[in-house]
């Protein structure tokens, strides 16, 4: 993810894999609550949830310094849009993904999956796995780093999105959670 071009790389994977996630829902088998206690232990998650999943798990620890990385800052984005469940292709989250000096690198092959502005479908072990996102990014940081993060070329269209993105899925009851985000940010 820090890598000049793997990053592009791994925004186009994580891009085209999210619909997947989304698919592998929708033909997920229906079970009733009584099969469903039998069946907990031997089923495992779909492919795609596993994989991103296990993606979350290797980046834990590394997530303050990812946030303000040249390259990684935008492949960690795409992580927090996918995780979130929003699409990839709003406006606003183009905007937030992407650097103004993006160098326009093309993954060949790479093609558009998803074409809507709505929100996709997400498992939730993805909303636990964003919940756990968000706490670790601010992690061991105070009011006045997490200002200076604003401040930041890379870090601040991430925080912007941590914010957009704790508002609107965990709501204003989020805020009054001392390690959230907005509390951190402006704690009176």
């Amino acid at each position: 993810m820090t890598h000049r071009f793997a990053s592009h790389c791994c925004e186009a994977l994580f891009s085209n894999a999210a619909p997947v996630v989304t698919n592998e829902l929708s033909i997920r088998p229906k079970k009733s609550a009584k099969s469903e206690d039998a069946d907990a232990d031997s089923e495992a998650e779909p492919a795609m949830e596993k994989c991103f999943l296990d993606t979350m798990a290797e980046i834990e620890g590394s997530i303050g310094f990812l946030m303000t990385d040249r390259f990684a800052s935008h492949v960690l984005r795409v992580l927090l849009v996918v995780f979130s469940g929003e699409s990839l292709d709003s406006s606003a989250n183009k905007q937030l993904m992407q650097s103004k000096n993006k160098e326009g690198i093309k993954v060949e092959g790479k093609e558009k999956v998803e074409t809507q502005d709505e929100n996709r479908k997400v498992p939730e072990s993805f909303s636990k796995a964003l919940e756990k996102l968000l706490s670790d990014s601010i992690a061991g940081l105070d009011t006045e780093k997490l200002r200076a993060l604003a401040t930041s070329p890379n870090g601040n269209p991430t925080l912007q999105l941590l914010l957009r993105i704790e508002l609107s899925h965990f709501g204003k009851q989020r805020a009054k959670d001392e390690s959230s985000v907005i509390r951190t940010l402006l704690p009176d």
